[in-house]
C-alpha cells in the first residue's frame, strides 16, 4: 500500500502528468507464451484470455509473470489484449525459433510523417519513455539559444493549436519521437543490426548507431530547426513518380531546381526556387501525364542551394554546443544517405550533419547496398506512423 501510494505521488509529482489512462484509451498489453507442443499451447492460450475476461485488473501482473516468471519452451506465440473490456486484439501464429534469426535494419522517416499529439500515450504509458522525454528537453533548456517551448507540450496539443508542422518544432519532435523509441525498444532487447535515415532520419539513425549520444542527438535535431526560424526567402519542393534518371532530364541549367531525394527507382523528389520548379513540374505532367507530380506543402527548399547559408549557420551552432568534438564512430553498420553507402568505421564530423542539410537524400543508393548486404533481413520503421 505505501509503495502504490508512493508511486502515486511520484506520478502526481512529474511535469509531464500522471499516467492513469481511461481503459478505452489504454494500448494493447503484450502477453508472451510457450509450450511443449502445440496443443498445449493453444490450451495456455485459452486459459490466458479467459483469466484476464475474469480478472481485467491484473493484466500486467499476468503479463510480467507470463514474461519473466515462466521457462521458455519450444513452442511459442503471443496474444495481444487490450484495455477495452478484455478484448483479444490478436492471438499470434504458434511456432518454434528460428535457429538462425534474420537480422534486423531499423530505417528512420523523416520530417514530414509528424502528427499532432504523436507519441502522446507513449508517454502517459511509459514512464521511462517519459523519463527520457524530460531529459531531452533538460537538454534543449541548457542550451546557448533555448527553444521557449518544451518537447511534452508541443506533443500534447490538438490539431488546433499545434505547431507541428512548422520546421523549428517538427525536426525536434520527430527525432525525439524517434530517439525515445529506439531506447523503449532496446530495453525490450529489440537492438538493430543495421540502420538507415531518410533526411532529418539520420540524426536518430546515428544515435542508435553510437555515433552519437543522446544529448548530441536531441542538439543536433533542434538546430536543424531552429536554423529555419525567420528564413529569409522561399522555396519550394515537389514529389514525382519517376526515379532520377528520368526527372533529371526535365531540370533547370543553373542549380534552379535539383534532385532533392532519391527515394526509390520510381520515386523522387526535388527542390528549387518556387517558379522553377512549377515549370518542372507543369514540362513533366506534359511528358508523362500519368505520372504522379505534386507539390508538397512546404515552404523551404531542403537539400538544395538554398539551403547554404542556412547549412553554414547550423554546424556554428552545433560547434558552440558541441565543442567542436567529433561525433563518434559507428557501432554498428549504418547506410548514409549522404553518400549512397555504408559509412566507413571513421570518426564522423559535426560538418556531416550539416551535409546532410545540403546533399540530396541518396537513400535508394543506400537502401540498395542495405538490402545487398543483408539479405532478407527485416525492416522496421522507426517514426510517427511506426
Amino acid at each position: 500500500m505505501l509503495e502504490s501510494l508512493a508511486s502515486f505521488q511520484s506520478e502526481l509529482a512529474d511535469p509531464l502528468g500522471p499516467r492513469i489512462l481511461k481503459a478505452e484509451e489504454a494500448s494493447p498489453t503484450l502477453l508472451v507464451l510457450s509450450a511443449n507442443s502445440a496443443p498445449s499451447l493453444q490450451q495456455l492460450t485459452d486459459s490466458v484470455v479467459e483469466y484476464h475476461r475474469s480478472y481485467p485488473e491484473c493484466l500486467q501482473d499476468l503479463a510480467y509473470t507470463l514474461a519473466l516468471r515462466r521457462e521458455t519452451l519450444h513452442q511459442r506465440g503471443f496474444v495481444l489484449l487490450g484495455g477495452d473490456h478484455g478484448t483479444v486484439a490478436h492471438v499470434g501464429p504458434a511456432g518454434k525459433p528460428d535457429p538462425s534469426p534474420p537480422k534486423l535494419a531499423m530505417v528512420f522517416s523523416g520530417q514530414g510523417a509528424q502528427w499532432p499529439q504523436m507519441g502522446l500515450l507513449h508517454i502517459q504509458h511509459d514512464s521511462e519513455f517519459r523519463s527520457d522525454m524530460i531529459a531531452m528537453d533538460a537538454v534543449l533548456q541548457g542550451l546557448r539559444h533555448p527553444p521557449s517551448w518544451s518537447l511534452h507540450d508541443e506533443l500534447a496539443k490538438g490539431p488546433k493549436t499545434t505547431r507541428i508542422n512548422e520546421a523549428e518544432i517538427s525536426q525536434p519532435l520527430c527525432t525525439a519521437l524517434q530517439l525515445a523509441l529506439v531506447r523503449s525498444l532496446a530495453r525490450k532487447g529489440i537492438r538493430p543490426d543495421a540502420v538507415i535515415g531518410h533526411s532529418s532520419g539520420e540524426v536518430a539513425a546515428g544515435y542508435a548507431a553510437g555515433i552519437l549520444s543522446l544529448p548530441e542527438a536531441i542538439t543536433v535535431a533542434y538546430y536543424r530547426g531552429f536554423i529555419m526560424k525567420g528564413m529569409e526567402g522561399r522555396g519550394a519542393m515537389a514529389a514525382i513518380g519517376l526515379g532520377s534518371a528520368d526527372v533529371t532530364p526535365f531540370l533547370i541549367e543553373g542549380g534552379a531546381v535539383v534532385v532533392a531525394a532519391e527515394n526509390s527507382p520510381s520515386s523522387t523528389t526535388i527542390s528549387g526556387d518556387v517558379l522553377a520548379v512549377e515549370q518542372v513540374m507543369s514540362a513533366i505532367k506534359e511528358a508523362h501525364p500519368e505520372v504522379l507530380c505534386r507539390k508538397l506543402a512546404i515552404d523551404k527548399a531542403y537539400h538544395s542551394q538554398h539551403m547554404t547559408s542556412p547549412a553554414s549557420r547550423y554546424l556554428q551552432h552545433l560547434q558552440e554546443d558541441l565543442k567542436e568534438k567529433v561525433t563518434g564512430i559507428p557501432r554498428l553498420a549504418m547506410y548514409s544517405t549522404v553518400f549512397g553507402a555504408l559509412l566507413p568505421s571513421d570518426p564522423i564530423e559535426l560538418s556531416y550533419w550539416s551535409a546532410n542539410l545540403i546533399s540530396p537524400v541518396k537513400f535508394s543508393s543506400a537502401a540498395a547496398a542495405l538490402m545487398h548486404d543483408l539479405p532478407g533481413c527485416i525492416l522496421m520503421e522507426v517514426g510517427p506512423y511506426a
